[in-house]
């Protein structure tokens, strides 16, 4: 049988006691949370055993709480970094889905002034303005979007 060290005969009851409904383990998280917590309403408590023997089931209840809030909180973050790295890692796929049209348009579209032509292009046909980065952007995606499969696979090289 389990024994308190150091402890006094009151207390050694009130653990026996205890004991008989409550595992090793429960009532170590209990006295755990009194000698973090202190009592409702924030008081020390000198004789943890023996208010044990009376409330274990409040203070377990509470001991549950604070285990299932610490267990949500760490699924939250959980989840919070994994989105964070989902969404890194899809912009990095977008960046170089991206570059890769861009080179494609480059290839097939030597030179600046030969570029400059088609974005003027695509830019007028879709009402826009033909200057800037934005027009560039613009008129790369309506080329790439209005290429077949096999003339994107060429124009990739």
């Amino acid at each position: 049988m389990a024994k308190i060290q150091n402890g006094t005969e009151s207390e050694q009851r009130a653990f026996e006691e205890i004991r008989q409904d409550f595992s090793i383990t429960e009532i170590t998280k209990c006295l755990n949370y009194l000698k973090h917590k202190g009592l409702p309403g924030g008081d020390s408590c000198h004789s943890p055993m023996a208010y044990l023997a009376t409330a274990m089931r409040d203070v377990m209840a509470a001991v549950q709480a604070d285990e299932s809030f610490e267990k949500t909180r760490i699924e939250n973050k959980i989840r919070r970094k994994d989105e964070e790295r989902r969404r890194a890692e899809q912009s990095i796929c977008e960046q170089q889905e991206w570059e890769s049209k861009e080179r494609a348009f480059n290839r097939t579209f030597t030179g600046e002034n030969r570029q400059n032509e088609m974005i003027q292009k695509i830019c007028k046909s879709k009402n826009f303005p033909g200057k800037g980065s934005a027009a560039r952007a613009l008129a790369i995606s309506a080329w790439w979007s209005e290429l077949a499969e096999n003339e994107r696979r060429e124009a990739m090289g």
